[in-house]
């Protein structure tokens, strides 16, 4: 898989909305658990080959041993190798444009870089690069791609820009997808390149935006760093909101660290301490939990007051 083609994979996966992305941490402990148990089953494995071939010679006996032992990493670097030498031999498409080009109803000057691909029989233009920004209804661009037969566009913003009332980051950090409409350009979702005040809730830059199918939008946030939602800790964050941006759900986590509700101490050192929103305004937690030493099942906290108590 090509970088270009990785990286849209990534945005795409990014911006599916409702995904629920709210216990990473946890799931990366998980991975790596899964993957100690592989190696430990594959060494025992190893161990009993090398049991079974007790009776050929010690140079054979080593050798098929060490050759079962490391054929993972073989296989791996095969796939590897495999698909550099793939790229090498047929890198993605793309010439210098001699005349100009459109692509999306956006007329890309000669000296554009475009990538085509065939589609029915014909070649057709699906990504195109400008040295100098471009008009895309109100917005400036310097990229565009469409694939055949979708609506949805990736548009590379010159510098960060606002649309549709989101501060959308500019090209160097993620495409912007656009739907085409009589109207113009109609945002389907990006990287927030600043701060967006929701209500109680901020939401930093490097958020995640993605608009559905009824006009909702939905936000996701995630960083290595605790930041803070409804007086809550929180390292990562996912919300969403009716087309007139009113709060339809939160869900929130922390890992990593310990915190304090009144008289409720909540413990992320083992697993996330979780958060989420209820329609009168209060957040139900649930985690690792603890209230004068004894455990506690979940807590409701509300922000409005600093209030906690049992549920």
């Amino acid at each position: 898989m090509t970088y270009p083609r990785a990286l849209s994979l990534l945005s795409i996966l990014l911006l599916l909305p409702q995904t629920c992305l709210a216990d990473m941490a946890g799931l990366g402990l998980f991975l790596i658990n899964l993957l100690l148990v592989g190696a430990a089953v594959w060494l025992l494995l190893s161990g009993l080959l090398f049991y079974a071939l007790r009776r050929r010679r010690p140079r054979a006996r080593f050798g098929l041993s060490l050759l079962f032992l490391l054929a993972p990493l073989l296989w791996l670097g095969l796939q590897l190798a495999a698909g550099f030498f793939i790229e090498r031999l047929n890198p993605v498409g793309g010439e210098t444009a001699d005349s100009p080009v459109t692509l999306a109803g956006v007329s890309f000057p000669a000296g554009s870089h475009i990538v085509y691909e065939q589609d029915n029989g014909s070649r057709q233009p699906v990504k195109a690069e400008s040295s100098a920004p471009l008009a895309l209804g109100p917005l400036s661009i310097v990229s565009l791609k469409q694939e055949p037969g979708s609506r949805v566009l990736e548009a590379g913003l010159n510098g960060a820009q606002e649309i549709e009332g989101w501060p959308c980051a500019s090209a160097e950090v993620m495409p912007t997808t656009l739907e085409p409409t009589p109207q113009g350009p109609r945002l389907q979702g990006c990287w927030l390149g600043r701060m967006r005040e929701l209500g109680a809730l901020r939401w930093p830059p490097g958020s995640v935006l993605s608009r559905d199918g009824q006009g909702n939008w939905s936000l996701f946030w995630q960083a290595d760093q605790a930041g803070e939602a409804f007086g809550l800790p929180v390292d990562n964050m996912t919300a969403s909101y009716s087309p007139r941006l009113s709060l339809l759900g939160w869900e929130g986590s922390v890992y990593g660290i310990e915190f304090t509700l009144g008289d409720y101490r909540f413990s992320g050192l083992q697993s996330s301490v979780k958060a989420k929103w209820q329609s009168d305004g209060s957040l139900r937690l649930s985690g690792d939990i603890h209230r004068r030493g004894q455990p506690v099942s979940c807590v409701i906290w509300r922000p409005e007051h600093s209030q906690a108590r049992a549920c």
